[in-house]
């Protein structure tokens, strides 16, 4: 079981012919609309590849939040943990992807109330770390994030987890044509996402960053965040899923 704790989001995606200047009026070529956040968009990578994650979270009880929960949900992401306030709005961000530069252009506005530790009981927090292998963190939810970690290194700690030294590694990079490129909103998240599943899966440690910028990679080649994510059947990571290590 992985967990992870942070930002939550609907998309509001938007592509144009190129980016406006002040006071413009111009009209989108193509609009979508979809889950987003780091830790939604990187947990729903990892989902997708074959882990059963769960999520710290919060959103409101209105239309954008029963959404972000529903799409959640579809992709196989445990949400009983997300905490869901009765007042208040969830958060949503506009994004305007120019297709000229490929460059994306994100206005964020947060859910309001925002979340607090006292919106996850401790016996809430302790449930959904048991069983956990991993948990991840985006930097969002900063006072939730710091109390989940601190029962996080408890926990594991105490099952004889300790710290693994950092490594570098130089290897080859895909370069990815121009017109196969189409909008790296969440290309990160997919990364992160990937390398969680990775961790998991027990790969060698040389294949996890290019296993993961094959991901990322696939990601950019279709609008938002989610829609491009591969799943484990995809034909571009069948050369690593091949390879993995008997269990």
């Amino acid at each position: 079981m992985q967990v992870g704790c942070g930002a939550v989001s609907v998309d509001f995606l938007a592509t144009v012919a190129a980016f406006p200047n002040p006071d413009d009026k111009i009209r989108s070529t193509s609009f979508k609309v979809q889950g987003g956040g780091n830790a939604g968009n990187a947990l729903t990578c990892a989902s997708r590849l074959g882990l059963k994650p769960r999520l710290i979270s919060k959103v409101a009880d209105d239309t954008q939040g029963r959404d972000i929960l529903h799409e959640l949900q579809v992709d196989g992401v445990d949400t009983s943990f997300m905490a869901v306030s009765q007042d208040g709005t969830s958060p949503f961000t506009y994004i305007i992807v120019d297709s000229q530069t490929k460059s994306r252009t994100c206005i964020h506005t947060p859910g309001f109330p925002p979340m607090k530790p006292d919106d996850l009981p401790e016996s809430s927090l302790l449930t959904a770390l048991n069983g956990s292998r991993l948990v991840y963190f985006d930097g969002r939810l900063h006072e939730t994030a710091l109390v989940v970690a601190q029962e996080s290194v408890t926990k594991l700690h105490a099952e004889g987890i300790g710290t693994v030294c950092g490594r570098l590694y130089i290897g080859t990079a895909e370069n990815i044509p121009p017109s196969e490129l189409i909008d790296t909103t969440g290309a990160g998240d997919a990364f992160i996402g990937a390398i969680l599943y990775a961790i998991c899966a027990n790969f060698a440690r040389e294949k996890m960053l290019c296993f993961a910028a094959t991901v990322a990679a696939s990601k950019c080649r279709a609008l938002g965040a989610r829609s491009g994510l591969p799943y484990s059947t995809d034909p571009c990571l069948a050369s690593f899923m091949h390879s993995l290590p008997l269990n």
